[in-house]
């Protein structure tokens, strides 16, 4: 499964929302998680949590 799966799966059963913890287990990097905000496809609810942009 790759990772954007892996993380919408889980971002499907929590309104869309998820953790930093989670993404890093779905294999994103912990260092790189300002990108995917810079480019829109997340948006930074708080911190720690996430939402996908869809």
């Amino acid at each position: 499964m790759s990772r954007k799966s892996c993380l919408f799966e889980i971002a499907d059963r929590q309104q869309g929302y998820f953790t930093t913890q989670q993404a890093v287990k779905c294999g994103y990097s912990r260092t790189n998680l300002h990108r995917y905000v810079a480019s829109g496809e997340w948006v930074k609810e708080q911190r720690g949590i996430y939402r996908l942009v869809h």
